[in-house]
């Protein structure tokens, strides 16, 4: 039996040395075919060596280029209603091109897409052109950078940036690849570019009611204040800033006309007999008489009727001046001053 036990541990052992043999073997060959691609790309030192100094001062010079760059985009693009380039037409705002995204029901804010590739496009040159590496030579840096391709991502809260950018650093034998740059700010673009959305649509709902109450709902601070008399300029911010985003835009509403009805500058009338008159308006904005129109009068000798409608007789004989006033929804009206003589039947 005891032989038997020993003749099993040594089977075990001769099982074992051929396996532990051919790991060696695959190991090895690895190493040479990792070694010759590392031979192909530089050094093998400079490979194995992580990081080095030199090459992380060129990330941090890279980062905060794409830092300073990004942190004043998004402030421009804020100030001018979404957009970096300005495609739309604009008022100007003590000397900053406000766009009017809003021509009576003509929606034209820029989706979030459009200002993600409005950021990424003006941030690949403004990046390059920044990031000058001539100032490195001095450290015995030979540095060289492929095209640069930004990807902006706008949410919320925040607007990332993701910057690939393939960058070699060389250094004697040594040489370092940097590929990907990614940065954040804490910037509430988005949540304010949707705060805008939202009051173009109620605008479009109700052009003729700027809804103050509403307005204080939103998480912001939002101001409006006419630019002149067709068009509102509306500016959103943060709350509880220092240094507050400021997002602008500006609403143009269609002109609105006062309605207008015609009539004789005076009218006779017999004492003691029925004076009718029908008073026809005409409206630009399409209201419907005694519904959106209504008649007044300032006189206590007859009462209109909303629609225009004039009965009344009159027993005093005589002439009197009464001001009818014609008057829409929005307040707009015209009036026009009508002499009535009455005599004897």
């Amino acid at each position: 039996m005891g032989e038997k036990g020993i003749y099993g541990k040594y089977r075990q052992a001769q099982i074992t040395v051929p396996i532990i043999i051919g790991i060696i073997i695959v190991v090895i060959v690895a190493l040479a075919l990792l070694a010759n691609q590392l031979r192909q790309a530089g050094t093998l030192a400079g490979f194995l060596q992580q990081e080095n100094t030199d090459t992380a001062a060129v990330r941090a010079f890279v980062e905060a280029c794409i830092r300073t760059e990004t942190q004043g985009a998004v402030r421009v693009m804020a100030a001018q209603g979404g957009f970096i380039f300005l495609t739309r037409e604009v008022v100007d705002v003590h000397g900053v091109g406000v766009p009017l995204v809003l021509k009576g029901e003509l929606n034209l804010i820029p989706s979030r897409r459009e200002m993600s590739d409005q950021l990424a496009i003006y941030l690949s040159e403004q990046i390059k052109d920044c990031a000058d590496f001539s100032s490195f030579s001095e450290r015995g840096l030979n540095i060289s950078a492929k095209e640069l391709s930004p990807t902006a991502t706008i949410s919320d809260e925040k607007v990332v940036m993701d910057v690939r950018w393939p960058i070699e650093v060389r250094k004697g034998e040594t040489l370092q690849r940097l590929e990907r740059f990614i940065h954040e700010e804490a910037l509430a673009l988005g949540a304010m570019h949707g705060v805008a959305v939202q009051i173009i649509k109620d605008t479009v709902e109700h052009p003729d009611v700027v809804d103050l109450t509403a307005l204080s709902e939103f998480p912001f601070n939002v101001s409006v204040g006419p630019f002149n008399r067709t068009v509102l300029v509306y500016a959103i911010s943060e709350k509880q800033s220092q240094n507050p985003l400021l997002f602008q835009f500006a609403v143009a509403l269609q002109e609105q006309f006062p309605p207008r009805f015609e009539s004789p500058d005076r009218f006779m009338l017999t004492d003691g007999e029925a004076f009718f008159q029908d008073l026809k308006a005409t409206d630009p904005n399409g209201g419907e008489e005694g519904v959106d129109l209504i008649f007044t009068d300032d006189t206590t000798r007859f009462d209109i009727l909303p629609d225009g409608k004039l009965v009344f007789v009159s027993e005093i004989t005589g002439e009197f001046n009464a001001t009818i006033t014609l008057s829409d929804p929005t307040s707009l009206s015209f009036s026009k001053k009508i002499a009535f003589e009455v005599r004897e039947g």
